[in-house]
C-alpha cells in the first residue's frame, strides 16, 4: 500500500475520531465507534517492517520515540492545564483520581483516561503494546514453522477472547480490571494490527479496492447497525455484540481504504489539505478535547451559563444540534494549524542557523 493511501486513510479515521467525540453526528452506516479504532491498528499493521522481526530492540526503541515520546510531552501539558483550569475557570478536567505518579505514569497503560482534556490518547500507549505484543508472537510462530491458516487462527482466537473477557460481570474486580485493560483489550488490537500486516502485498490491497467489496461492505454494514448495537468499544474493551463489532469493523477498514486509494490515485482532486490532515493525525487525536473545552468555555461564557457542567459530561458539546460543524472543523483545523505553523517555525530557525 502506497504511501499517500496510508496517509489519506488516516485522514479519514481521523476525521470519524473527532466526529465519534461529538454527540449526535450520524455518518450512517458508517458510523463512528463501529470501526475507526480497528482502523488505526489495522494501518499500523500495514506499515510494520518485517525485517524488525530480526531487530526488535531497535522495534522498542523507534516505538517509544514515535509513541510513548509525543505522549508523555501531551500528559505532562494536559496535567498541568488539568490543575491549573481547577484554579481558573474552576473546572476539574481529572477522569480518574489518584496520585500524581499514577495519572503520569500508570495509568495512561490502563484505561488511558485520566485527563478528560487528553482522553484519546490512550491509543498510543496501546499501539505501542499492541505492536510489541504482535512482534513476540510472530517470532515465536515463525521459529516454530507453523502453517500460515494457524497464524490467522491464533490471532482471532485471541481476539475472542478478549472481547469475552470484556463482556464479563465479574471484570470489574480489582485484578480482572487491570487484566481486561492491559491484555484483553490489547489482544483485540493484535488482531487487526496482525491483519494490516496481511495487506502490505498488492494482491490484498486490490481486493479492498475492488468496487464489488465495498458494495457487499455496505451492505453488511447497513444491516449491523440497523439490527444490532455494533459499537467498538475498544478503550474499555466493552463490545454489546462480539459478532457485529467485528463485521462492521471490517466494513469500515474496506470502506476507508476503498476511497483512500480512489483520492490517493485522483489526478483531478486537490487532496493537499487531506494530506495534511494525515501527517498530523496524532497531533489532532491529542488536541481535539482541548478545542472542545475551549469552545466551550466560550459558549457557556457567552450565554451566562455555569461552568460546572463541564466536570461532570466527559464529552460535553454546548448545543451540539447546531454548533457541532463549528466544534468539528476547529477540532480538526486548530490542531492542524498550529501544529505546520510550529514546523515551519523550527525549519525556518533551523535553516537561519545553518546560515549562520
Amino acid at each position: 500500500m502506497d504511501s499517500r493511501t496510508i496517509t489519506m486513510a488516516k485522514a479519514i479515521g481521523i476525521l470519524f475520531v473527532v466526529a465519534g467525540h461529538i454527540p449526535g453526528i450520524g455518518f450512517f452506516p458508517f458510523l463512528p465507534y463501529t470501526f475507526h479504532i480497528p482502523l488505526f491498528y489495522f494501518l499500523a499493521g500495514v506499515v510494520f517492517d518485517p525485517n524488525y522481526l530480526s531487530r526488535p530492540a531497535l522495534f522498542a526503541v523507534r516505538r517509544v520515540r514515535s509513541l510513548l515520546l509525543p505522549y508523555f510531552i501531551y500528559n505532562f501539558i494536559f496535567a498541568t492545564m488539568s490543575e491549573l483550569a481547577k484554579r481558573w475557570p474552576g473546572v476539574a478536567f481529572e477522569a480518574q483520581q489518584g496520585g500524581v505518579i499514577r495519572l503520569l505514569l500508570l495509568e495512561p497503560f490502563i484505561s488511558g483516561h485520566q485527563y478528560m482534556l487528553f482522553a484519546p490518547g490512550w491509543f498510543l500507549c496501546s499501539l505501542l503494546l499492541v505492536g510489541l505484543a504482535y512482534l513476540f508472537i510472530l517470532r515465536l510462530l515463525n521459529s516454530a514453522a507453523l502453517p500460515r491458516l494457524f497464524y490467522f487462527s491464533l490471532f482471532f482466537t485471541l481476539a475472542v477472547a478478549g472481547m469475552l473477557y470484556g463482556k464479563l460481570e465479574s471484570k470489574s474486580r480489582y485484578f480482572n480490571y487491570y487484566f481486561n485493560m492491559v491484555v484483553a483489550k490489547n489482544l483485540v488490537g493484535v488482531f487487526f494490527f496482525y491483519l494490516g500486516g496481511q495487506f502490505r502485498t498488492p494482491e490484498y490491497v486490490a481486493r479492498l479496492c475492488d468496487s464489488r467489496i465495498l458494495l457487499v461492505a455496505c451492505a453488511i454494514q447497513i444491516y449491523c447497525v440497523t439490527h444490532y448495537n455494533a459499537n467498538f468499544f475498544v478503550a474499555m474493551n466493552n463490545y454489546p455484540s462480539i459478532v457485529s463489532s467485528f463485521l462492521t469493523s471490517m466494513c469500515g477498514i474496506a470502506f476507508v481504504i476503498f476511497f483512500a486509494s480512489l483520492i490517493a490515485d485522483s489526478k483531478r482532486l486537490n487532496d493537499e489539505w487531506l494530506l495534511l490532515i494525515g501527517r498530523n493525525s496524532l497531533h489532532i487525536l491529542a488536541c481535539h478535547l482541548f478545542v472542545f473545552q475551549l469552545l466551550n468555555i466560550i459558549f457557556l461564557s457567552l450565554h451566562g451559563d455555569s461552568l460546572e457542567i463541564l466536570s461532570r459530561q466527559f464529552y460535553y458539546i454546548y448545543d451540539a444540534q447546531h454548533l457541532w460543524p463549528v466544534y468539528f472543523s476547529a477540532g480538526i483545523g486548530v490542531p492542524v494549524a498550529v501544529a505546520t505553523w510550529i514546523n515551519r517555525t523550527r525549519v525556518a530557525a533551523r535553516s537561519r542557523w545553518r546560515q549562520e
